[in-house]
């Protein structure tokens, strides 16, 4: 894909604001406003569906998806849950 470079002004506690967002994700500044304006522009009817992923965001999510699932073990003592007997549950 071919990048372009886009420079935008802003006040220091925006700029402090997004370095933190971005911090928290884990992602650089720029996958951050990249992925914002993705979203503002399929808000805006300007493109049809959301965007892919961008590696950073790919990598979080698997890492969050772990973090979860270890949570979830952890709480029900390693027992996995049983699929096929909520699908039952649902069906009668």
């Amino acid at each position: 894909m071919n990048k372009h470079k886009v420079t935008v002004n802003m006040d220091a506690e925006i700029k402090q604001k997004i370095e933190a967002a971005a911090s928290e994700k884990n992602i650089s500044v720029s996958d951050y406003l990249l992925a914002a304006a993705q979203r503002q522009l399929v808000e805006d009817g300007e493109v049809a569906t959301d965007p892919p992923l961008t590696k950073a965001e790919s990598t979080q999510l698997v890492h969050d998806l772990r973090e979860k699932r270890k949570k979830i073990l952890a709480e029900r003592h390693g027992e996995l849950i049983d699929v096929d007997a909520i699908m039952d549950l649902i069906l009668e």
